[in-house]
């Protein structure tokens, strides 16, 4: 399914400070970076990959490479388990300064010394960290590719993030339903494929699952290139890349789909259809990800 043209806007953005403070193995730490291109080179375990982390972290308010926050404390004996990360952020000629203030499970979101939302803070920065380990995994894991096409889509809407939630959410509850309606196939030889909870659930997955579908698409379209097609390709059958215009239709696709699966639901005890099913790859004139070269995947 390819996309059709659209280009994103561009920013001129540049980082001219980074400011570290019980971030990894960093107690208090200042970076001046005055330069549009910076190279850092050092020894193994100086902290090299942290400051990658730090900038990931207060652009995007996740580290790329642990999903234990625990792991980026400098201290976790004491009471006051804390980190602060402080950046000065050009954007077109103006300069700002982001800090993002980490205690426990809450964070404080500042700009120019003023508290502001996770959303405004999330709509002002965004980055992106590119490294050896996401060639394998995209090339091979579906899963990794959804996340990082999620991620990337997160980044430029913060509206996705309550979407994606409440896909999740509802998917979590079908599939819950799904297994108890297995138990009751295994243990009585009956198929409940017009359960009415069931329906339900169906429906809500279906309504949730065509808006993300919606937004992954809406995004693919601002990837566009000339040298090469980024291809969303879900496991809902389509007659064409027009049937995405309306969402009441492809609401009514992913319903159909999922109420003509329901049989083959419940033997395996979850939903086969849908959003997180979905996939995508890379078109250059071949498809990449099973016939493109070494330095093609990295590209």
């Amino acid at each position: 399914m390819r996309s059709s043209r659209h280009k994103l806007n561009r920013l001129n953005v540049l980082i001219r400070r980074l400011k570290l403070t019980n971030f990894r193995k960093f107690e208090k730490v200042e970076f001046d970076l005055d330069s549009d291109l910076v190279v850092i080179h050092g020894d193994n375990a100086v902290g090299k990959s942290t400051i990658l982390e730090a900038l990931h972290f207060i652009t995007n308010h996740h580290s790329p490479f642990t999903s234990e926050l625990q792991h980026l404390y400098r201290n976790t004996i004491t009471d006051d388990v804390y980190f602060r990360i402080e950046a000065d952020i050009v954007k077109d000629g103006d300069t700002r300064t982001y800090a993002l203030f980490q205690n426990g499970g809450s964070k404080q979101y500042i700009i120019d010394g003023h508290r502001t939302t996770k959303k405004k803070f999330r709509e002002l920065v965004a980055s992106t960290i590119f490294s050896p380990e996401q060639i394998e995994q995209l090339m091979i894991s579906p899963q990794q590719r959804r996340d990082f096409l999620n991620s990337l889509i997160l980044k430029v809407d913060p509206d996705y993030e309550e979407l994606l939630s409440k896909f999740n959410r509802v998917l979590k509850q079908r599939n819950s339903y799904v297994k108890r309606l297995a138990k009751h196939f295994y243990e009585t030889g009956e198929v409940m494929s017009d359960d009415r909870q069931l329906r339900y659930w169906s429906e809500l997955l279906s309504k949730f699952s065509a808006n993300v579908m919606s937004a992954r698409i809406n995004y693919i379209e601002q990837m566009f290139d000339d040298d090469f097609r980024m291809e969303y390709r879900p496991s809902l059958q389509l007659e064409g890349f027009e049937s995405l215009a309306d969402l009441g239709s492809l609401q009514g696709n992913h319903f159909n789909a999922m109420m003509e699966r329901v049989r083959r639901d419940i033997a395996v005890g979850h939903t086969t259809i849908g959003a997180h099913r979905d996939d995508w790859g890379i078109d250059a004139g071949k498809d990449i990800r099973s016939e493109g070269s070494r330095g093609e995947k990295r590209l």
